[in-house]
């Protein structure tokens, strides 16, 4: 009887995706049609819609002039929602996009336009920051700095040139969405790419604590992370150790060694599913 072939990767849609991590695959998400017609919320760029407007690019990177062989506007569609997930036994509040925990990965080419509709349908404002993009100021995705919050049910669009290649993220940058599940990969690939099997990977952490909760043990300098993470220091280590004028200046800011996302957590994500998986 002939033996099914064993191969070191299989399909995944349009990618290659390697044997190991298959149980851990994630689609990367589809373009949207540019000439599709698709509903969207009231639009909360105070220009209004600019997707058919000239968008000002990076002074930094790669620029290609308009018409160069090979480049093209690449739209994606993102819907915000709020989500129960379970990564633990408990069920917890968190944010998804389009319905994903982490958000779907996006992939461009140096040289093309992005186009990103990011429609918030959840209960909360929201906005995405392009972890370093380089790109104009007005589209970094800063709530109060570069922009105002997306408003619950509006609809925010971000467009500029992808003039530089490589692996970068994205993440809500209105307080503590990040920690609740709002970030995924971004992928810029170069004009050519090496025909190689590929997978996004997006590591990350969970934990059941509200982040909103987390930072105020910190700033409360509480020391139950410390001790959940086996690193709390008391002040005869501290003296033993020489450490005394550290530990007297740790004290003394109120903050432990560790932020919102460097704590105790209860489960530990690959592509959004717990390692045990």
């Amino acid at each position: 009887m002939p033996q099914a072939e064993k191969k070191d990767s299989f399909d995944f849609g349009n990618n290659k995706v390697f044997r190991p991590f298959r149980n851990f695959a994630i689609p990367v998400l589809q373009p949207t049609p540019l000439d599709a017609t698709i509903p969207i919320n009231k639009i909360a760029n105070k220009e209004g819609d600019i997707s058919n407007k000239p968008i000002k690019a990076a002074n930094s990177g790669i620029h290609f002039p308009e018409g160069t062989a090979g480049t093209k506007t690449v739209r994606y569609d993102l819907y915000i929602t709020d989500t129960v997930v379970n990564f633990s036994g408990k069920n917890k509040h968190a944010v998804a996009v389009n319905g994903q925990i982490p958000a779907p990965p996006l992939v461009f080419t140096i040289g093309d336009t992005a186009l990103i509709y990011v429609h918030n349908n959840a209960d909360k404002p929201s906005a995405v920051h392009w972890h370093g993009v380089q790109l104009a100021n007005r589209m970094d995705g800063v709530p109060n700095l570069t922009q105002l919050a997306i408003p619950p049910y509006s609809t925010y669009i971000y467009k500029f040139p992808v003039v530089q290649s490589g692996t970068y993220w994205y993440h809500s940058h209105f307080k503590l969405q990040e920690q609740t599940g709002l970030y995924g990969a971004l992928i810029f690939n170069k004009r050519t790419e090496p025909d190689i099997p590929t997978i996004p990977v997006v590591l990350s952490d969970w934990s059941d604590l509200k982040p909103q909760t987390i930072n105020r043990y910190l700033h409360n300098a509480n020391d139950w992370f410390a001790i959940k993470k086996n690193t709390v220091q008391s002040y005869g280590e501290a003296i033993r150790q020489g450490a005394l004028g550290i530990k007297l200046k740790n004290e003394w800011l109120r903050m432990n060694a560790m932020d919102v996302s460097d704590v105790y957590y209860e489960k530990f994500l690959i592509n959004g599913l717990p390692s045990s998986t």
